[in-house]
């Protein structure tokens, strides 16, 4: 079986592209500046509707209710990652009206109120609103994270309080927690993003060999669509160029003088080695092992290569600036 390890790869690398690849968020921070991934904070209502299944209702009597329901994230994101709960408050509409931050008086306004006010101000949630223990007759027990339900855009989550029937389906006050959500955006205008957001999927959950061949696809289909491939080969039936030829005059159309970019210069010799292992790949003459490190590479090589062809990004302090990469020593251009 062939292993693709980093030490079999070009010997010779750009100090500062080995600096892009060692970047704890490297990856995720080119996705993000691609719009492909998205990292933030997210202050949802918690529904406290008991479930009678489990606990019995007890009307005006101060009991213990154990809850389980759902939040869904359809018009966020299209795939959930990561997520999970940084703090939890309750907060009471009227509070928030008082002091000119919020207008409307519906439970909704104050959940996207909530999220408007933290994007200002993110130290706001922890600092105000009403700790889940500190109300004698409504008290809320710790909220977990059960699980992310993908197919149907759910976070489902669970917890308890101690309260009566005037808890349950509250008007003017609720329980908020504040998450922090790894995802993937739902909305692309160009296929290639889309295909190489699943890529990025696919590497996350560690099928390397398959994240390869879909993130391949996304790079083919940049270069092809780019570059108009699509009606030149109806017209030069047999006669398709070389991916890396391609990649290249796609390049040279844009920019006049390519052998001074430093990023692309850097970057582009791992091309011939990208290709020979989907080659492998596809062909399936002998099996082969395609690692972590080697997709991730592949990944970082496949963002770089969209970014710098979009946009004026000629170095790697250019690149590192633009997408927020902290390297953590001084940038070699």
């Amino acid at each position: 079986m062939i292993t693709l390890k980093l030490n079999k790869f070009i010997s010779i690398l750009n100090m500062n592209y080995v600096k892009l690849l060692k970047a704890d968020d490297g990856l995720e921070k080119l996705l993000m500046f691609l719009d492909i991934f998205i990292s933030r904070n997210l202050i949802i209502k918690i529904d406290n509707y008991p479930d009678y299944d489990i606990s019995q209702y007890r009307r005006s009597e101060i009991t213990e209710y154990y809850f389980r329901n759902k939040w869904n994230f359809k018009y966020l994101f299209d795939k959930v990652i990561n997520c999970k709960i940084l703090t939890s408050k309750i907060f009471h509409i009227d509070s928030l009206i008082d002091s000119s931050l919020i207008k409307g008086n519906s439970d909704d306004d104050l959940e996207q109120w909530l999220n408007e006010i933290d994007y200002h101000s993110p130290e706001f949630f922890a600092e105000n609103g009403t700790n889940l223990n500190e109300i004698d007759d409504f008290k809320v027990y710790e909220i977990r994270l059960l699980h992310i339900d993908n197919n149907e855009k759910d976070i489902i989550y669970e917890g308890s309080f101690l309260g009566n029937n005037d808890n349950i389906d509250t008007l003017d006050y609720g329980v908020f927690s504040k998450l922090k959500v790894d995802a993937i955006n739902n909305f692309f205008e160009l296929f290639y993003y889309e295909v190489l957001a699943e890529a990025y999927l696919l590497f996350t959950s560690k099928n390397y060999k398959l994240a390869f061949f879909v993130c391949f696809s996304a790079l083919e289909s940049f270069i092809n669509t780019e570059l108009g491939a699509y009606e030149e080969n109806k017209l030069e039936k047999g006669k398709q160029k070389r991916l890396n030829e391609k990649l290249k005059k796609l390049f040279k159309l844009k920019l006049t003088t390519l052998e001074k970019h430093k990023i692309y210069t850097s970057i582009i010799n791992d091309l011939a080695l990208y290709i020979k292992t989907r080659n492998t790949i596809a062909h399936g003459t002998k099996p082969i092992e395609v690692t972590e490190t080697f997709t991730k590479r592949f990944l970082i090589f496949t963002c770089t290569i969209l970014i710098i062809y979009q946009n004026q990004i000629v170095t790697f302090q250019q690149l590192f600036e633009n997408c927020k990469i902290i390297t953590g020593k001084k940038i070699f251009l």
